[in-house]
């Protein structure tokens, strides 16, 4: 305002005339007023008469006023954000790129001194755009605002990810990978195996293989990726992957595992005894892929002496998951060495009572056992416990087999409705996670339970192109025997 009117308004006040002046400004008025009222975001109460304002505009006034008038947020936040100082403006830019606020480490991205910083917050926290944590309101709008300007956020993006840890890094560096150097390199590979690794970890391999495919070329990072393929079930790719890798015992234990898994055996075991002069865990790779190959043989005692070669060696690895998957291998085979089913799978599902996965896992190796013998009720009640415990745990390979397998249980029992339902759900399951060796086998049932031999070709052609030469054969064979039962 010009002098002048200031001058003007200071004297009507002093009249104390009956009406009310009120006076908007970004800055502490210099003389005393009756009442200050500091616009302050508004909280998700005052906003609950209009869904989706908070969200879009974190309850800064302003922002709210433009989201109202249709008007485009980021213009808003622009015009409130061109009131400040350019130091003001990349801390909170700083800020809104953070998952978690941290001003300590803004500050160091931006090589702030202490009292450039206070004085930067204390803007922000005058203005409402941050809380006292650091935290940015309306930060959906700010990181808007920041993606239209490509160069200055792949800056901030870098300076900010060089000082993270590698896991909370990687979305950063991903924002900045016009900018990365090759000094960077290091971090950035390492940013993107822990994130694939937490990835792994929490069940979603697939992706974890995609996200791979943006890392800085390395070895290391070719392993990672194919041992991802090898857990989401897609075991062409994973060799794929490891076409550069030398024969290392380590490489050597997964290209059997991978080799076994494609139906070639005699790959497999070669690849296998090799590895078996590697350390620990090429050793308990190699051992596993000997077991299954024993077991697939008929050994059945050299089968459950490697798995539990395997075990111990996972034990000593500290691997629990992996052990427990070896017990559980273990106990199939003294399954089939006419041991009780039941005791031998209650001392592995007493391992794994407070993980659900790996009690998936076991139910269904179970259910497979109580199959065998005709035992079909356990069998069913086996799989349909094991759905339970898969879904809990998120495992979309482990939901797509038990529902395999439950409709296969129905089939045998000439429920043809139940088990059409079941093989539709499993090949639903199976097509959302990708998992192509369980969509072979639910399509070859469901071809079988409609007397449907086309469709039957077509789910080997899936196979054969995806890698599974074993599992094709073994569908030719299945669709050879029901022709001929056919006449």
């Amino acid at each position: 305002m010009d002098s002048e009117s200031q001058r003007v308004l200071t004297r009507l006040r002093g009249l104390r005339p009956p009406i009310r002046v009120v006076i908007a400004g970004r800055e502490m008025p210099p003389f005393a007023v009756d009442k200050l009222v500091e616009l302050e975001p508004l909280t998700a109460e005052e906003l609950a008469g209009l869904p989706g304002a908070l969200e879009a505009t974190g309850g800064i006034p302003a922002l709210v006023g433009a989201w109202l008038r249709g008007e485009p947020i980021q213009t808003a936040l622009e015009a409130r954000l061109l009131g400040l100082s350019e130091q003001a403006r990349q801390v909170y830019m700083g800020l809104a790129l953070l998952e978690t606020p941290d001003l300590f480490l803004v500050r160091q991205a931006l090589n702030l001194s202490a009292s450039e910083m206070a004085q930067a917050v204390d803007t922000l926290l005058s203005v409402g755009l941050i809380d006292l944590s650091g935290a940015v309101f309306g930060r959906e709008a700010a990181r808007r605002y920041i993606s239209e300007r490509p160069t200055l956020e792949a800056q901030l993006s870098l300076a900010l990810a060089r000082r993270l840890k590698p896991q909370q890094a990687l979305p950063l560096y991903r924002r900045a990978a016009a900018l990365i150097e090759e000094a960077d390199l290091p971090q950035v590979q390492r940013a993107y195996i822990t994130w694939a690794e937490e990835l792994i970890q929490r069940g979603f391999p697939r992706r974890a293989a995609e996200v791979l495919v943006e890392a800085p070329s390395h070895p290391e990072v070719w392993l990672l990726r194919a041992r991802a393929f090898e857990r989401a079930g897609m075991y062409k790719e994973a060799l794929e992957a490891m076409r550069l890798l030398p024969d290392t015992p380590e490489h050597l234990a997964l290209r059997a595992a991978l080799y076994y898994r494609l139906g070639q055996a005699d790959e497999a075991l070669r690849c296998a005894e090799k590895a078996l002069s590697g350390g620990m865990e090429a050793r308990a790779e190699a051992q596993n892929t000997l077991g299954l190959i024993h077991l697939a043989k008929g050994n059945f005692p050299e089968a459950a002496a490697a798995f539990r070669r395997a075990a111990a060696l996972w034990l000593g690895l500290g691997e629990e998951a992996r052990r427990v998957a070896a017990l559980s291998n273990v106990a199939v085979a003294r399954a089939r060495l006419n041991e009780d089913v039941e005791q031998v799978f209650k001392e592995v599902m007493d391992l794994v009572r407070d993980n659900p996965r790996l009690q998936a896992q076991t139910l269904i190796n179970l259910g497979k056992e109580y199959e065998r013998s005709g035992r079909l009720e356990e069998a069913l009640a086996s799989y349909q416990q094991a759905e339970r415990q898969a879904l809990e745990a998120g495992n979309l390979r482990q939901v797509a087999l038990a529902q395999n397998n439950i409709g296969a249980i129905y089939h045998l029992k000439q429920a043809a409705k139940e088990a059409r339902a079941y093989y539709h759900q499993a090949i639903q399951t199976a097509r959302q996670g990708g998992e192509l060796q369980i969509l072979v086998m639910a399509l070859g049932n469901l071809a079988e339970l409609e007397g449907d031999p086309e469709a039957w070709q077509e789910a080997i052609a899936v196979a054969e192109r995806a890698g599974y030469l074993d599992l094709a054969q073994q569908q030719r064979e299945l669709l050879q025997a029901f022709m001929e039962r056919s006449g």
